[in-house]
């Protein structure tokens, strides 16, 4: 059963295992129509999180889904910062993202 919009979603160990899918979490929920960008947090920080270690693969999801439409807001580098300090631990390329986000905040 596919989750309708308003609905609140969880990522699942099936999901877990499929985050190397080059669908990413933003398109995916996207795709589904309606859902809010709160929402699209809550998916995302799960994806992220779910272990508490952030890998470089999540890393490059998470690049490929903020840069996509060529500009960082500020609600999207306060995101990756607030799963940076969530985290257990994380790769150093998240450092390097938030630092490139940091530069393209407009």
């Amino acid at each position: 059963m596919m989750p309708q919009a308003g609905q609140t979603l969880m990522v699942t160990a099936k999901a877990r295992q499929d985050r190397h899918d080059p669908l990413s979490c933003r398109s995916f929920i996207q795709r589904r129509g309606g859902v809010s960008m709160a929402q699209w947090r809550d998916v995302a920080k799960a994806f992220a999180l779910a272990d508490g270690h952030i890998s470089q693969k999540e890393v490059d999801v998470l690049r490929k889904a903020l840069f996509a439409d060529g500009r960082i807001s500020k609600s999207e580098l306060d995101f990756l910062r607030e799963i940076k300090k969530e985290a257990t631990s994380s790769v150093q390329l998240l450092d390097a993202l938030i630092a490139d986000c940091e530069t393209s905040v407009g």
